[in-house]
């Protein structure tokens, strides 16, 4: 937040949630070649996703995307992710966060057909997967997250809340 005269303040720092990149990527795009179909822009996204996905090593895993059954934006995001992921040559699927289980038997997370998930993108907040019921088995698990875990010190707005009354109480 800025208000042209006092030093600018955070109010909220997404690092967990990249809701913007169906914005900042594809409606960018499409919106430049409606308007000024002869110019070109300096955004790089799509591309750059693409090219660091193809760098994924899944061993002929399936790279799972869940989102929340109910938010139709963390959807769009995801289902824009997993078509980059299908352009970058990977195969993927798609789960709500409600049809992940775990097998106690096999040690594993799985789908509700039972197949395991090895490789996941998530757009489900690191503060509620960790305090979710299979939550623990996250760190006894070899499974491939793609948005890695120190995110989850970034995301917590507690720490944010923190670091702010830290700043105005001078230290």
């Amino acid at each position: 937040m800025y208000d042209g005269t006092k030093p600018p303040k955070l109010l909220e720092y997404n690092a967990d949630t990249p809701t913007a990149l169906l914005e900042a990527s594809v409606v960018q795009w499409t919106w430049l070649q409606e308007v000024l179909p002869q110019a070109d822009q300096f955004n790089s996204i799509h591309g750059k996703l693409t090219a660091a996905l193809t760098l994924l090593s899944l061993h002929g895993e399936t790279l799972n995307f869940i989102s929340v059954q109910e938010i139709m934006e963390d959807l769009g995001t995801v289902e824009y992710l997993r078509d980059v992921a299908i352009q970058a040559g990977l195969t993927t699927d798609h789960l709500f966060v409600e049809e992940i289980g775990w097998d106690p038997q096999q040690q594993y997370f799985c789908d509700l057909n039972g197949r395991s998930i090895r490789a996941l993108f998530k757009l489900y907040p690191w503060e509620w997967l960790v305090t979710d019921s299979f939550g623990a088995q996250l760190m006894t698990t070899p499974l491939m997250l793609i948005e890695p875990t120190w995110k989850l010190m970034l995301s917590n707005s507690s720490l944010v809340c923190c670091l702010r009354w830290r700043r105005a109480d001078g230290i």
